[in-house]
């Protein structure tokens, strides 16, 4: 990711989320914002706002699950097995 002012660009994704929180690619974004500043729990927040949008969606169970086990929580099964389940 390029350098630049991660509260500026939290700020652009946050009114466009707003406006259409059922954007998920918004929340994945933000995401990945917040994992390169280290704020990993914040990352799986706005995974799982996704998630409520798009529950059965592959990428984003990988990227909760993901970050889960970055994290070191057991959450991590919970969301791979609802890839697999």
């Amino acid at each position: 990711m390029r350098s630049g002012d991660l509260h500026l660009a939290s700020e652009a994704i946050d009114s466009v989320s707003r406006k259409k929180p059922h954007l998920t690619p918004l929340r994945t974004a933000k995401a990945k914002l917040l994992i390169t500043a280290g704020e990993q729990n914040k990352a799986l927040a706005e995974i799982e706002a996704a998630l409520s949008f798009a529950p059965a969606n592959v990428e984003l169970n990988v990227a909760a699950a993901r970050i889960a086990v970055d994290m070191g929580s057991a959450c991590a099964v919970d969301y791979a097995q609802r890839r697999c389940g």
